[in-house]
């Protein structure tokens, strides 16, 4: 007889199977906990009880300084991982220095609180916060809004990085930078105020050649290049660059937008660091550069230094570079005579597409070489676009378009179309223009200098041509010199040379510099287009007693306008094209459009009527509603990471059924 004791009634075997059965509950019940996304936060010194739980109990910068405290890929829980967010509070003073990266599924957040700031009298020729070769970053300044770019306002600024004594004639001259990364990827800034990094003062009798100060760099420093770089929203004022990308081999997706700069030498540029490197895709949009004379100087090692542009793409040391696209760009004014350009490019640069720039020069000498300078020489590569920009001045200075070609291997093949000059000295010059090929047309140059408003020349240096001659040349035979009438903000206005007489560029963008679409049967020339004037009811709409007999005008002449009164939305092929009064005789939302050709489409108005009657006739204006979006889903914590508990508690019922199964196999 086997008196050994079964698996069923072992009372060791049943104490060890409880004890795995709960440790293994407990183990899911930890990853659930340390699987979540976590907050950090962080201040100069530690605060209250130093737990790091909230802002009134901070840890020091030490804490973030330690390498032991960061955990990646894995996450580990008192350790700042991926998923996780550090927030930085109060005014901190030591530079900060990323010891880990997140994931593609868990980006590693640092976050200004409100009023945090980094502030140093210098850095030390450092950067404040450096993220070295980690990954999958994001630095939020918290700003309350869209602080940069010409219609940014930057009272919604909030993180900010400076330094208190650094430029020409401080207590320091060092070349320190906000925010630095080297063959990083996935990194994105945002939202950040740069300033004072490297306060230049030019003018005459100074002579201060460097060019210090750089607010955020992303380069290339040996191993795989940069690649998927964003500066977004972002302020940038008094030093030498305000985004600075320096591409390594095979670097792709560099990005710039809804940025801010002034008072830097260069607002924004994109560098090869040598060959073979090479960056495809640069995208810099809805910036605004301006004011560059604080990096004058009248000494020529100076001037030889210092030319200063808005945003300079380049490949000029064996690399190349192709998919550069500048656009919604805001540039000027603030130029001097050693201000190359707003918008620059050289070297062995290809597939560029530059539209719905708006380049303003004023009384002041410059831009040098123009608002707009493309000169590729070296390599093989092609394809230069120049379509739908403004540029105006008011004193006849400076040139709109400037194209040069030489010394590279193959023609250069430029197409400049639907561009607007006003009030500059040129419109468009090329330089050895047998090396390049050129379709110009379709572009307006009103009131340019009377001697030189454009030049084509085999050379370096210009040969000036009347419009005839140039028409004569085989340019711009549908363009004009004649007025665009230009409001005060660069919109062309009835009448206007510019509306309705460009070209359709629609294969390459349909909007134009504030987001309006272009009309698809005649296209506008220059930067912005009109659009037509929302329709007026009459009587406006509110309660009434009777049946309404209303009116629907719009001060857009020629407009046509299309009304409903089901609840849609009207549109060009969805509505009653109105030709005479509406009869209202029962509630009713009336909605209107215009339509003009060579206008964007008005906004929607709406004006609704209740009729009733036994009520007093109120009329009330009926305020035109403002477009809804559908709004994003909120983020999860920690950049999408999923939800640990809910995996622990499925884990934690699996376990389960599984133990009850094995308990009914054992009875």
């Amino acid at each position: 007889m086997n008196l050994r004791p079964t698996r069923k009634n072992n009372p060791a075997h049943r104490f060890t199977e409880k004890f795995a059965f709960s440790l293994a509950a407990f183990a899911l019940l930890a990853f659930a906990v340390t699987g979540r996304a976590a907050d950090f936060y962080i201040a100069q010194t530690a605060q209250g009880a130093g737990t790091g739980t909230d802002a009134a109990d901070a840890e020091a910068v030490s804490f973030f300084n330690t390498s032991g405290n960061w955990s990646s890929p894995t996450k580990v829980a008192g350790k700042i991982s991926p998923g996780d967010t550090v927030h930085l509070c109060g005014t901190i003073s030591t530079a900060l220095t990323v010891q880990a990266g997140g994931t593609s599924e868990n980006i590693i957040t640092v976050r200004f609180e409100p009023g945090a700031k980094m502030s140093a009298p210098t850095w030390n020729s450092q950067s404040a916060i450096n993220i070295g070769s980690n990954s999958y970053i994001t630095v939020d300044g918290g700003a309350t809004g869209i602080i940069g770019g010409h219609n940014g306002n930057p009272a919604l600024a909030n993180g900010i990085i400076e330094c208190t004594a650094n430029g020409t004639g401080l207590a320091n001259s060092n070349d320190d930078k906000g925010i630095a990364c080297i063959d990083c990827s996935n990194v994105t800034v945002q939202g950040i105020f740069f300033r004072d990094l490297y306060v230049h003062v030019g003018g005459a009798g100074e002579d201060d050649p460097n060019r210090y100060g750089c607010g955020f760099t992303a380069h290339w420093n040996g191993s795989a290049g940069p690649t998927h770089i964003t500066c977004n929203n972002c302020i940038f004022h008094d030093m030498a660059t305000g985004m600075g990308f320096g591409y390594g081999p095979s670097s792709t997706n560099f990005t710039m937008s809804n940025c801010t700069a002034y008072n830097c030498n260069w607002g924004g540029n994109a560098a090869d660091d040598g060959a073979p490197t090479s960056l495809n895709s640069l995208s810099v949009h809805d910036c605004y550069f301006f004011n560059w004379q604080n990096w004058s100087a009248p000494f020529a090692d100076v001037e030889a230094n210092l030319h200063h542009n808005g945003f300079y793409a380049w490949a000029e040391s064996g690399g190349s570079l192709t998919g550069v696209t500048y656009y919604n760009n805001y540039c000027g004014p603030g130029y001097d005579t050693q201000s190359s350009s707003g918008l620059f490019i050289s070297g062995n640069v290809g597939n560029i597409l530059i539209y719905d720039n708006v380049l303003m020069t004023d009384s002041s000498p410059g831009p040098d070489d123009a608002l707009i300078f493309v000169w590729i020489h070296t390599g093989t590569q092609s394809g230069v676009r120049i379509y739908n920009n403004t540029m105006v001045g008011s004193a006849g200075i400076g040139c709109g378009i400037n194209v040069y070609a030489g010394n590279g291997t193959s023609l250069t093949t430029y197409d400049i179309k639907n561009n607007l000059f006003s009030g500059i000295g040129t419109g468009i010059v090329r330089y050895y223009n047998a090396q390049s090929l050129m379709t110009a047309d379709y572009n307006v140059g009103y009131n340019l200098s009377p001697g030189t408003p454009y030049s084509d020349s085999p050379t370096d240096s210009s040969i000036s041509l009347t419009f005839a001659q140039w028409q004569a040349d085989g340019y711009d035979a549908h363009g004009s010199n004649g007025n665009p009438n230009l409001n005060s903000s660069y919109v062309p206005q009835p009448p206007s040379v510019a509306i309705g007489t460009g070209t359709n560029l629609s294969a390459y963008f349909t909007l134009d510099a504030a987001g309006l679409e272009q009309s698809p049967a005649a296209w506008d020339i220059g930067a912005y287009v009109p659009q037509a004037a929302s329709p007026i009811f009459s009587p406006v709409g509110g309660t009434y007693t009777s049946a309404q007999t209303v009116t629907i005008s719009t001060t857009t002449s020629g407009a046509t306008i299309r009304y409903t009164t089901d609840g849609s939305g009207p549109s060009e092929t969805n509505g009653t094209l109105y030709s005479g009064p509406v009869s209202i005789s029962a509630t009713t939302p009336l909605y209107a459009m215009a339509f003009e050709s060579g206008f964007a489409d008005s906004s929607t108005a709406l004006s609704s009527y209740t009729i009733n009657s036994t009520s007093t006739p109120t009329p009330t204006p009926t305020p035109t509603p403002t477009p809804t979006t559908t709004p994003a889903p909120a983020a999860s914590g920690g950049g999408g990471a999923p939800s640990y508990w809910f995996l622990g508690f499925l884990a934690f019922v699996g376990i389960l059924r599984w133990r009850l199964r094995k308990t009914q196999a054992l009875t």
